[in-house]
């Protein structure tokens, strides 16, 4: 039987998500064709007897777990992979430290054309920065940037090149959502918050990269939550320069065992019409990126009009219940059991961008989209689990 496995001998995960909250129910068999999942249960049912008789492959668990794959509910795609390249400040508590480990990184990149720093955060610097604080470190451009991505702090010379490239001047007043740090004299600081990093640190960043540094940078990324059981991802704020080196990456060589949805970022503005423009891009690529016959994409151009209504509204309720970034984060953010983090990290971030009809548990018609997990399910020893991958690859704009 082509295209058809039988997975046998494992304790694959088959609560719902009513169920989740309960004791864990596992099957011992599960049947996928075409990437999709056709049967589970036990392994004396009759469609897996058929299966056999029909000559499809065993694969056999030998006891280990098979649970839905992972899905990081709210990431930056081009970031991390970015960021799996830039200087690790994770071990750093103060600015002392902070320093340190920039002039390490330094003298170990000699090469490198910028200086890029990742997990500052502001308990580490109480009393505040400022681009001296880095500008004796080294003298090529030197960007920190917080832990959560949302305040970039840069050397004097990292300063000088973005506003030179962005054509922001130093008495510019602050972006709609964001603020640009200033010093006594008023000047700019180095310090980038909140909109003034999406808007200007974010396209500074992603237009000095290379299409094939983006490029390779993306799938670095989804290589690396691939090998940790992701089989799917959320962007949370899609533009063009990630849109298109994604879809090159796409045409080139595919995005690998990873389904990838997208929210477009809406960047703050004070006029209505620029906002609902947008909208209408985020509409026109939604429909290009499943192609003109698609269903998916009809619906996208039809969601335009809904979008630019709910526009308008004071205030816009998002669909989010149960949403993790995975098994490691669910379960260090509330120790609950080991099902609360299994659902966070699954049906959770599913539901979250409306694919929990297509996968997010294992269910009879759903994506195969599965991680085979060697170790326990228990709060203690989640930690310690050990993970493989099992699905296919796509694309889903929303």
């Amino acid at each position: 039987m082509a295209d058809t496995t039988i997975f046998v001998n494992g304790r694959i995960y088959t609560s719902t998500a009513d169920q989740h909250a309960q004791v864990p129910v596992f099957a011992e068999c599960m049947v996928v064709a075409d990437g999709l999942i056709r049967h589970v249960g036990a392994s004396t049912d009759e469609p897996v007897q058929a299966a056999r008789a029909a000559g499809a492959p065993t694969q056999d668990l030998a006891g280990r777990y098979l649970l839905p794959g992972f899905i990081d509910g709210h990431l930056h795609l081009l970031m991390v992979g970015q960021a799996l390249q830039k200087i690790s400040l994770d071990h750093c508590r103060t600015l002392a430290d902070v320093r340190a480990a920039i002039a390490a990184g330094a003298a170990a990149h000699p090469a490198a054309t910028r200086l890029f720093a990742r997990g500052w955060t502001h308990s580490m610097t109480p009393d505040g920065v400022h681009c001296g604080d880095l500008d004796d470190i080294d003298p090529r451009p030197i960007f920190v940037d917080t832990k959560d991505l949302h305040s970039t702090w840069c050397n004097s010379a990292a300063l000088a090149e973005v506003c030179e490239r962005m054509g922001l001047p130093h008495d510019a007043p602050d972006l709609p959502g964001g603020t640009l740090q200033r010093g006594p004299d008023g000047r700019l600081n180095g310090v980038f918050n909140e909109g003034a990093v999406f808007q200007l640190i974010w396209p500074f960043v992603a237009t000095v990269a290379s299409m094939d540094e983006k490029m390779a940078a993306i799938k670095a990324a989804i290589a690396h939550f691939s090998s940790a059981g992701y089989t799917g991802i959320v962007d949370m704020a899609m533009d063009d320069n990630i849109w298109e080196p994604l879809m090159a990456l796409r045409a080139h060589e595919g995005l690998g065992p990873m389904r990838i949805a997208a929210y477009w970022l809406l960047k703050p503005h004070d006029s209505l019409d620029a906002v609902l423009a947008q909208i209408d891009r985020a509409a026109d690529m939604a429909t290009g990126a499943r192609g003109p016959g698609d269903s998916a994409g009809v619906a996208a151009a039809a969601r335009r009009g809904a979008l630019r209504a709910r526009v308008r509204l004071p205030r816009v309720r998002r669909r989010r219940r149960h949403a993790g970034a995975g098994v490691r984060r669910a379960h260090r953010a509330a120790p609950a059991a080991a099902e609360s983090a299994v659902a966070g990290a699954t049906h959770g971030s599913a539901y979250s961008c409306f694919a929990d009809k297509e996968t997010g548990s294992l269910e009879v018609g759903k994506k195969a989209d599965f991680v085979v997990v060697e170790g326990e399910l228990l709060p203690e020893k989640l930690m310690e689990a050990v993970s493989g991958l099992g699905a296919g690859s796509e694309f889903q704009f929303l």
